[in-house]
């Protein structure tokens, strides 16, 4: 009887000579037992044919741990499945155990309640029972760090409770071992051998398993991955770090021998049986060994620096692709990295255009899963009742029997009315009446609404026994048709899915037995005492958290992106090390979050080892990236992003300095061939085909290699795909005649602000006016809502005070006519936002703008009180009917243009024989009047309105001449001041608000009209926003001349011709106008796509 260890490096032939040594006592008739961790088992199988080059296995029993525990135990008859519990059952016991002790904890009193928590206290609850702890030694233990002692206390409390709960019905791993060892002279092991492969660590109770063979005198060979050769270089540190943990399992198994008497045979591996290049089996051999030896040139190995993730994933593409030529199959490569987060979809997407077949050996959370979703949505509804956002999650999903057209309907009426949670359970009221808004089917909506109602507005019962709880959202998903419709969904995504789906759905199919593993475990925790729901509904979405599906491999010969850190040592051909950035190739490890690297020494030292300090596991993370190395034989390349996703720099890993110290390589720039340089030879997709074509297609005094393009034209063009995409043309040519004529005709109707919209983009203005195209409509107090308002309460008031001969000025002698005001506001209120009333926003702007009114009332009342200038009228409209005709502007012989508007103040000065006319419009928001956007077509309304007005004062003849004062706008908005920068100075704000109040605008520039217009014009109580300094300078855009306005008029009347003469020759172009940077605001930018190449 002896303990037999097998010490070498990685890849010297460990595991063959274990398998050799199987091969002799099967031969001798010895009954095999071969251990292996769970994660390396069918590679383990696999290898052990690969090496009987034979189709099966005989004589041996390749097994985990846990596997032959658990089959021995139910051997014996001492526990079934049901007794079992799985990490999903130990995590809801565990759950159990915090809600019943809550009160009881102080240190994790409050943190007990936050997500994160159970996962946190899980691991050292597991710990605990895998370390064999005692708990009890903690009560005696005094360290310096006397909270650290303390949340130990309370973590062995929690344990506590936990092992109270499981002792009585359940066991787990750790049970197993203790009952097996209790029960093990129950069976045979006369004529046994046995082995442990792949195995660096071996926790407590498992060295006591190990023990116990031991104890029995049977032979036990362990292979274990060092550098070390016998227990005297540990003592003598001829070691390298990072196989601590290994050497750590080796003298823990050489104290057990030596307790127990066993002779320890130590087997050393020396020869690496791997067939590496030269340089990479330089490199694997002694990286990390601070070696200075003589450096080997680099024929294999490649280091290569791009500016971002995308490229390097792009470049590795490339090099497959050519590699696949050169007669390697996907099956050859591997792509290791240490966040598989960031990169798995970038790979997916890079992978998936270039045709590479890519398993991703990723765990993804089943709350990707549509049917999980729904669930927790269902789940929400059941615990809060119904709400307006998990109604409209749930309909989005699809799993119920209401059609697309009708959903969306459903969800726009919601929106657009502000349909609350309380409202949402009462009959749809509210409709639109004006011509040009959607009118809603009010029955079909309510139809919809009731029968939402009826299946999700139900009293659930508050405390019962977990499994009714199950059978009762069974019976909903079934009944209602959700599986029947998940399962449809399911078909449908096979019939359209391809081996390069990237959306997996082999993970898809998993994920409903792993939401009934849920269940069954919630059931059969909670099996003999009745839980609240809403213990019930956190305790699954707790679960939820937990629980993840891997998809197979999508064919036998792809390539594999693994995580560094999980990938076993497997052989490569050809390996990409990614994302090889400082502090995260190797990723940083962060301190335990609840103890310190020095607390947990200190704990260490009293005998009580609670998990791996930082040192630890980063000589972990390093031992992975050396056992990978170890495990390439053709080639390497390392690539490096420069920056990350929002053009971060990031900075070189330190293990390229490791691998520069032995291998003689230089770093590459940016070494990504692309298409700007014609290099067909690096293109490997028709994707990439298509990109080309289009980039060659777009410019148009490109004449290189054209028979080459006609030749990779005719081939991409032979998918129909490819073809409709190539000829594709974004077409924004003109309309048609027939369309031009229904549209146009001889005569038409505009506006101002729709004739500006046509210059800052054509092509908005086609989608706005002439396709009707809105975007959805939402609820909302917008600016454009208040806008209206304040528009329509002036109106009315400056009505009020014309009709009853009130003058502004008078208003400021006393506030009688707040009452009138407030009066007008109630009424314009319910007209004009009185769909909005079921909010509480509408009251806080009920107030807010009263006040903000009254604010507007007092300051024309002021700028009255020190003009002039008398107001003429509100609101004067150019229409037929109205005060003023249309306006009217002959595009040619043939077509004339008719633009209807609306002045909202004039106000006139008589001065003799003239009259000046000042023109203002009213806005809600802070805006300036430029000339050269005047001139640019962007802002023609003021100037339209002004010329128009005067021409036809002149037709009256009331006065021999009618002339030009100015046009402003008055601020309607009560954002005037920032408080903040003048807070100890109330004259400042004063000041500043009077400032922001003033109008803006171009003026006529005669100073001594400007000084009737304002009589403190050279004061700061001024209230238009000129200066007599700027009317004196020679030139100055803020003041024209009388013969400047005329000019400008005589501009502004063509350039209004020139747009009507593009509106009716149909210019629909998608040119946006770059001084008003309209594209910023614009509705329609997905529409038009104008940065798109296609």
């Amino acid at each position: 009887m002896a303990l037999n260890i097998v010490l070498g490096k990685p890849k010297t032939g460990k595991s063959t000579y274990i398998y050799e040594k199987i091969q002799k006592d099967i031969k001798k008739g010895k009954n095999v037992i071969l251990f292996v961790p769970s994660q390396k088992r069918q590679s383990a199988e696999n290898n052990y044919i690969k090496f009987l080059k034979k189709s099966g296995i005989i004589g041996v029993n390749i097994t985990t741990i846990s596997e032959y525990l658990k089959e021995n135990i139910e051997k014996l008859g001492l526990c079934n499945d049901d007794n079992y519990v799985s990490t999903q059952d130990k995590k809801m016991i565990l759950t159990d155990v915090i809600y019943e002790i809550s009160d009881e904890l102080e240190i994790f009193k409050s943190a007990s309640k936050k997500e994160g928590f159970l996962d946190l206290i899980y691991v050292y609850i597991d710990l605990i029972r895998k370390s064999g702890i005692d708990v009890k030694k903690v009560d005696s233990i005094e360290i310096e760090n006397k909270l650290s002692i303390l949340k130990l206390r309370e973590i062995c409390k929690i344990y506590n409770s936990y092992e109270k709960k499981v002792q009585k019905r359940f066991i787990d791993g750790i049970d197993e071992i203790d009952m097996f060892i209790k029960n093990i002279s129950k069976l045979e092991f006369s004529n046994v051998t046995i082995y442990f492969d792949s195995y660096n660590n071996f926790t407590k109770k498992e060295l006591e398993f190990i023990k116990t063979f031991l104890s029995l005198n049977i032979d036990i060979t362990i292979s274990i991955t060092t550098d070390i050769t016998c227990i005297e270089d540990i003592h003598l540190s001829n070691t390298n770090d990072i196989f601590q943990t290994s050497n750590m399992t080796y003298q823990s198994l050489l104290s057990i021998a030596s307790g127990l008497g066993v002779i320890v045979n130590n087997k050393i591996m020396y020869i690496k049986y791997l067939n590496q290049q030269e340089d990479i089996k330089y490199l694997s051999d002694n990286v990390f060994l601070n070696k200075t030896e003589k450096k080997k040139d680099a024929n294999n190995i490649h280091i290569n620096l791009f500016s971002n993730a995308f490229l390097e994933i792009q470049n590795i593409a490339n090099i497959i692709n050519k590699k696949i030529r050169e007669g390697y199959r996907y099956r050859d490569f591997d792509v290791y990295t240490t966040d598989l987060e960031k990169y798995k979809d970038i790979v997916s997407r890079i992978f998936f255009d270039t045709k590479i077949p890519v398993y991703i050996n990723y765990k993804e959370n089943i709350k990707f899963s549509k049917l999980t979703t729904y669930i927790v949505k269902y789940l929400q509804i059941l615990k809060n009742g119904i709400k307006r956002e998990l109604l409209l999650d749930i309909l989005k999903l699809g799993f119920c029997n209401i059609n697309e057209v009708d959903i969306y309907e459903f969800e726009n009426y919601i929106l657009e009315f502000n349909i609350t949670d309380y409202y949402i359970t009462k009959p749809f009221k509210l409709n639109n009446i004006k011509n040009n808004e959607h009118v809603y089917n009010l029955e079909r909506l309510n139809e919809i609404r009731n029968n939402l109602i009826k299946e999700y507005q139900v009293d659930i019962k508050k405390e019962e026994n977990a499994k009714w709880y199950v059978e009762y959202i069974w019976d909903h998903l079934n009944n209602s048709g959700v599986l029947q419709k998940y399962k449809e969904s399911l078909i449908k995504i096979e019939d359209n899915s391809s081996e390069f789906d990237i959306s997996s759905l082999d993970k898809e199919k998993q994920v409903w037995n792993k939401i009934c593993e849920i269940f069954n475990s919630i059931s059969k925790v909670y099996k003999e005492k009745n839980i609240s729901f809403d213990t019930f509904v956190n305790v699954f979405n707790l679960q939820l958290k937990d629980t993840f599906v891997k998809a197979a491999p999508p064919v036998l010969d792809s390539v594999n992106l693994l995580d560094i850190n999980l990938s076993n040592g497997k052989e490569s051909k050809v390996a990409f090390f990614i994302g090889v950035n400082e502090g995260n190739f190797p990723k940083n490890v962060e301190e335990d979050i609840l103890f310190s690297n020095e607390n947990l020494n200190s704990l260490k030292e009293c005998g009580i080892d609670l998990r791996e300090t930082t040192i630890s596991k980063q000589n972990m993370a390093l031992y992975n990236i050396f056992s990978t190395l170890n495990s390439i034989t053709d080639k390497l390349y390392i690539s490096i992003p420069s920056s990350d996703y929002s053009g971060k720099s990031l900075r070189i890993s330190s293990i390229v300095g490791d691998i520069k110290k032995l291998i003689n390589i230089h770093i590459k720039g940016n070494v990504i061939e692309n298409f700007k340089n014609n290099d067909f030879n690096s293109i490997y997709s028709k994707n990439q085909v298509l990109e080309y074509m289009i980039q060659y297609i777009n410019n148009e005094n490109n004449f290189e290699n054209i028979d080459q393009i006609a030749s990779i034209y005719e081939y991409i063009s032979s998918e129909k795909m490819y073809k409709d995409l190539l000829e594709y043309k974004k077409d924004d040519n003109n309309l048609d005649e027939n369309s031009l004529k229904r549209i146009y005709g001889k005569s038409f109707n505009t506006s101002i602000s729709k004739l500006e919209l046509f210059k800052k983009c054509p092509f908005s203005y086609y989608m706005k006016y002439l396709l009707k195209i809105e975007p959805r409509r939402e609820f909302e107090i917008s600016s454009l809502d208040i806008g209206s308002f304040m528009h329509e309460v002036l109106e009315e008031f400056s009505k009020y005070l014309l009709e009853s001969g009130i003058t502004w000025q008078s208003l400021l002698l006393d506030n009688d006519w707040n009452a009138k005001l407030d009066e007008i506001i109630e009424n314009k209120l319910n007209i004009n936002l009185g769909s909005k009333k079921q909010s509480i926003k509408y009251e806080i702007l009920k107030i807010k703008l009263i006040k903000t009114m009254i604010k507007v009332v007092k300051v024309i009342a002021t700028s009255f009180n020190q003009s002039e200038f008398i107001p003429y009228g509100y609101e004067i409209e150019f229409k037929d009917g109205k005060l003023f005709a249309p306006i009217k502007i002959k595009i040619d012989e043939n077509s004339t243009m008719n633009i209807i508007g609306k002045i909202d103040r004039v106000d006139v000065l008589n001065d003799d024989d003239k009259m000046y006319v000042r023109i203002v419009d009213y806005k809600s928001s802070r805006k300036d009047l430029k000339l050269d956007d005047i001139k640019e077509g962007i802002s023609l309304q003021l100037i339209t309105y002004l010329d128009s007005f005067i021409e036809n004062m002149k037709k009256e003849k009331k006065v021999n001449y009618v002339l030009p004062a100015g046009m402003l706008y008055f601020n309607l908005s009560d954002k005037l001041v920032n408080l903040k920068d003048y807070t100890n100075d109330e004259e400042k704000i004063k000041d500043e608000t009077i400032k922001a109040l003033r109008m803006k605008g171009i003026f006529l520039k005669d100073i001594k009209i400007i000084e009737k217009m304002d009589n403190k014009l050279t004061t700061e109580k001024r209230l238009i926003d000129i200066s007599k300094s700027t009317l004196n300078k020679d030139t100055t855009n803020r003041a024209l001349s009388q013969n400047e306005y005329n000019e400008l008029f005589i501009q502004t009347k063509e350039i209004l011709r020139k747009i009507g003469n593009e509106l009716i020759n149909g210019v629909v172009r998608i040119k946006p106008n770059k001084k008003c940077e309209y594209c910023k605001y614009c509705n329609y930018s997905s529409v038009c796509r104008k940065d798109s190449l296609i």
